[in-house]
């Protein structure tokens, strides 16, 4: 079983791909990025094996519509996944078991 989102991300560390333009299939064993509109057939996917994923987090954004979820991956490597639906996307990845940091529900916009 999965579930799909759409959104932008940011990969280090060379690849960004603007709001809409990533799917995010979020399943138990993976968390795979995708591009849309075509794009898929050049590039990707991106894969996180939920092994690599150390913690999940909200990151702040400033005026822009969209959140950021941030995926820590190492030390000092971490993807984002930018949506504006971020609650939804934090209840599926608890859900599926992956760690969520305890602040995450406190960082929502008001």
């Amino acid at each position: 079983m999965s579930k799909d989102f759409i959104g932008g991300a940011n990969m280090p560390p060379h690849v960004r791909i603007f709001p809409r333009g990533i799917r995010l299939n979020v399943s138990e064993q993976m968390l795979e990025f995708r591009p849309r509109f075509g794009l898929d057939r050049f590039f990707g996917p991106w894969i996180l094996e939920r092994r690599q994923v150390k913690l999940i987090y909200r990151q702040q954004r400033g005026l822009n519509s969209f959140h950021s979820i941030g995926i820590v991956v190492s030390d000092d490597v971490w993807w984002s996944f930018y949506t504006n639906r971020p609650e939804e996307v934090l209840d599926c990845l608890e859900a599926f078991g992956y760690p969520i940091d305890s602040d995450a529900r406190r960082k929502r916009r008001r």
